[in-house]
């Protein structure tokens, strides 16, 4: 994935669970970097339905170190410097 200073929405499936996410501020000031997402998942089998709803999140590291950002029902995304 590359970023640009627009927002950047992927997608994708883990098993029977579905997730979007959209990243839409990547930055770093000094020895940290940050970014702004907001991430959701879906899941449906043959008795159950289940979703998480993503809320605007940030998260920040040390440059150099993954940033995971968390969807819910189980899915994580890491994303790398």
């Amino acid at each position: 994935m590359t970023l640009s200073e627009e927002a950047t929405t992927f997608s994708g499936e883990v098993g029977q669970r579905t997730f979007e996410a959209t990243i839409s501020a990547l930055w770093h000031e000094g020895a940290h970097w940050y970014v702004i997402y907001a991430c959701s998942a879906y899941e449906q089998n043959t008795d159950t339905e289940r979703f998480s709803v993503g809320e605007i999140t940030s998260e920040s590291a040390p440059i150099g170190t993954p940033i995971t950002l968390d969807c819910g029902l189980g899915i994580t995304l890491t994303v790398r410097p």
